[in-house]
């Protein structure tokens, strides 16, 4: 499942994207796509990617994280402790890819 985020992400929408997510991560891998988000708190997508994390590991799912290597938002989660295990791929399908092979 991929969920792809455009426009702005500020705190106001980490709980409708939280819901989205928590709601796929259940039953399936999920690839959260942030390449066309044009303005990012990063604070609040690092509040949304640490929830994740914990849901996939709970729930046995996959989760990776698409974005623009050179984007503010990729380089401050580049720069959190918090998120360094986290599977972050250039595209979509690398990232389906990358899900694939991990263990069951």
């Amino acid at each position: 499942m991929i969920v792809a985020l455009r426009g702005k992400l500020d705190w106001e929408g980490v709980e409708a994207v939280n819901r989205c997510l928590r709601e796929h991560q259940n039953e399936r891998n999920v690839v959260l796509d942030v390449w066309n988000v044009t303005r990012c708190e990063p604070a609040a997508l690092v509040a949304i990617l640490q929830a994740a994390m914990v849901r996939a590991e709970d729930t046995h799912q996959g989760f990776a994280l698409v974005g623009e290597p050179s984007s503010t938002a990729m380089q401050a989660i580049e720069a959190n402790p918090a998120t360094h295990s986290l599977l972050r791929c250039r595209d979509t399908h690398a990232a389906c890819v990358a899900l694939r092979r991990l263990p069951a």
